[in-house]
């Protein structure tokens, strides 16, 4: 599992169906939560989306991986 440039999770490799289901899982969950902050701020949930992956990616432990909006891996 990694995380993306906009906010959400991404399965990284072959996923497992309980993988598979913990990434949707996270994904709607954090997708809810980004539509409510973009409704209260009145600005596109891929703003929100882009503010919440800077803050993942400052507060993730080391190893994780994170997917770049070109498409490319690094990890931490």
């Amino acid at each position: 599992m990694g995380e993306r440039y906009d906010g959400y999770a991404v399965v990284r490799g072959a996923p497992t169906s309980g993988i598979s289901a913990l990434v949707e899982q996270v994904n709607a969950d954090r997708r809810a939560l980004y539509a409510q902050r973009a409704a209260a701020d009145g600005v596109p949930v891929e703003a929100i989306g882009k503010i919440y992956a800077a803050e993942i990616i400052k507060s993730a432990p080391k190893g994780t991986w994170f997917l770049s909006e070109s498409g490319q891996w690094t990890q931490k």
